[in-house]
């Protein structure tokens, strides 16, 4: 009886200490999986939130194309549909500030070639002094054009910029 007695106790141990492995086992199972499950809510945060940039990107890049794209079909179609109203020097200005609107779509498409550059942090930037009077001179007169309204300023400013991210 007394060997029975140890060999059930022994048993008995054994048993315990299996599911004390066992519940161990389970608890590290748990805790690993609690861990995996708060990593995936940081990553699903993180591309939630590169998903909302990529919007806010695309959203300011349509506005960046559609008013000077809107500026060249509105002259464009004014010259087209009414060529001989337009004084000679006025019919040039209007092809000028087609070809300035067109060279900024221009610019923002290369701009959006290189956006991996932007993403490595490698983008350039190219200042100069530039005269604000006359890198606006365009602007002005295009938005006053398209609003019916005339636009006025007085003085110059010189400024150190990049002349493309200026006009942006």
């Amino acid at each position: 009886r007394h060997r029975e007695y140890h060999r059930l106790d022994g048993d008995l141990h054994t048993d315990q200490a299996e599911r004390r492995a066992s519940l161990a086992t389970t608890r590290f199972q748990v805790e690993r999986a609690r861990q995996d499950a708060e990593l995936a809510r940081v990553r699903v945060s993180e591309l939630e939130a590169l998903d909302h940039e990529k919007r806010e990107f695309l959203a300011s890049i349509s506005h960046e194309l559609r008013t000077p794209l809107a500026a060249v079909l509105g002259f464009a179609s004014e010259l087209s549909d009414s060529w001989e109203v337009f004084e000679p020097e006025e019919a040039r200005s209007l092809v000028r500030l087609i070809a300035s609107q067109s060279a900024d779509i221009s610019s923002i498409v290369d701009d959006l070639l290189t956006v991996t550059r932007l993403e490595a942090g490698t983008m350039t930037f190219y200042p100069s002094a530039i005269s604000v009077a006359e890198h606006l001179a365009d602007m002005v007169e295009t938005s006053g054009r398209e609003s019916g309204r005339s636009i006025s300023w007085q003085g110059d400013a010189m400024v150190w910029a990049d002349p493309n991210r200026l006009r942006q």
